[in-house]
């Protein structure tokens, strides 16, 4: 089995440049605990944040200083059994899937 066939279809995300405070509404508008945060007109991903990261500097304002970078990502090509591997090995709670790196 391949992740591209059990990975989340339509994504929220946010952009950058962006707010926190956007960041933080979509959040709390889809019940998610956080967002792959991409690129403002290529969809390239550049980080994760999360309501952790929020808790955590709940006074910055801008998003791109908020959010985790250097995100660890997979393929949608990939096993299962890989994406199970990342997941035990470093405690995470979602996987960004992106083609191409």
């Amino acid at each position: 089995m391949k992740v591209k066939d059990i990975m989340t279809k339509d994504v929220i995300y946010a952009e950058v440049p962006g707010t926190s405070a956007s960041a933080l509404e979509l959040i709390l508008k889809h019940n998610v605990s956080g967002l792959p945060v991409v690129k403002k007109g290529t969809k390239q991903l550049v980080g994760v944040v999360t309501r952790e990261d929020f808790n955590r500097k709940p006074e910055e304002g801008q998003l791109a200083l908020l959010m985790t970078r250097n995100v660890v990502t997979i393929s949608p090509d990939a096993d299962i059994k890989e994406a199970i591997e990342i997941f035990l090995r470093e405690e995470f709670k979602r996987l960004p899937v992106v083609e191409d790196g």
